[in-house]
């Protein structure tokens, strides 16, 4: 009798541990490239929705909240930041461009984002491609909104449509902004990204949208707005007062880390205000000036 008889008969006799050992052993080996293949999915789902971009910025916050609610739409910022913060960070002379955004509102259901011109200039998903217009363009007047593709599509969207934002991100919200009514100008092409569920104001409209407004909390005493009409078109225009605020802290989230599968975050003191602002930041790492310098070095 030889050795692979002995072993088979062996087998025969133990055939329910066997093939219990054998399930248990597929589980685990299934369970590992699950697991794997899930990891795999997210980081370049990560680096399909944002590219180019080194350091996120926002308020004192938890580094997964911070990165969830700026990219992903997903979970409310917890703090805000004022824009005199942000025009700090803007400043540093390390940092080669900044994109602010502005979240807290919605339009039935979809999140409304605050932003400027370097939004459309310089963000950049799936490595290096840029946001295209299927019709119209970026932002020009105070009340214009550019809106994703899958807004377009499940709302029956088309340039020039009126629509009305409401306070807070639910499905369902009671508090709407609807004496400031929108024009769509512009509607994106998909992208595959968050972007296509995401209506885009500017960060004046923002303003603008919450002057005198007395449905919910009122702006503190150190970041305080002012409306002021425009001569030529005769429509509303806004000036910010940031000068106030109150110290605190911010979180900073390296992007790099990330990709890499790894997590880095760091914490900087700033100057938060009312004006809710966020920033994505090119050319840095975190803690701003000190992992700025050392990813230089590196």
């Amino acid at each position: 009798m030889n050795t692979l008889s002995l072993a088979w008969r062996s087998l025969r006799n133990r055939r329910s541990t066997a093939l219990l050992t054998i399930s248990a052993i597929a589980i685990s080996v299934a369970l590992l490239l699950g697991v794997e293949k899930m990891r795999t999915a997210a980081r370049e789902g990560f680096a399909n929705t944002v590219s180019g971009v080194d350091l996120i910025v926002g308020a004192r916050s938890g580094q997964l909240n911070l990165l969830l609610y700026s990219v992903f739409r997903v979970g409310d910022a917890t703090a805000n930041v004022s824009w005199d913060s942000y025009q700090k960070i803007a400043r540093h002379p390390d940092v080669a461009w900044t994109i602010p955004i502005s979240l807290g509102d919605s339009h039935r259901g979809f999140r409304v984002m605050g932003t400027n011109d370097s939004y459309f200039e310089h963000y950049r998903y799936a490595g290096d491609r840029r946001m295209n217009f299927t019709v119209g363009k970026p932002f020009d007047d105070l009340y214009d909104a550019v809106i994703g593709a899958d807004v377009a599509r499940q709302l029956g969207y088309q340039l020039g449509d009126p629509i009305v934002i409401a306070h807070g991100v639910g499905n369902v919200s009671f508090a709407k902004h609807d004496d400031k009514p929108f024009r769509i100008a512009g509607i994106l092409a998909k992208t595959g990204t968050p972007i296509d569920r995401t209506v885009h104001v500017s960060l004046e409209a923002i303003t603008a949208i919450h002057l005198d407004w007395q449905s919910g909390a009122r702006a503190r005493p150190g970041a305080q707005v002012r409306g002021v009409a425009d001569d030529d078109t005769g429509r509303e225009k806004v000036e910010l007062d940031t000068t106030g605020g109150v110290p605190g802290v911010g979180t900073a989230i390296d992007l790099e880390d990330h990709r890499d599968g790894s997590a880095g975050a760091t914490e900087f003191v700033g100057y938060f205000g009312d004006e809710a602002a966020l920033a994505f930041v090119t050319e840095g790492d975190s803690d701003i000036g000190d992992q700025l310098a050392r990813k230089r070095d590196e």
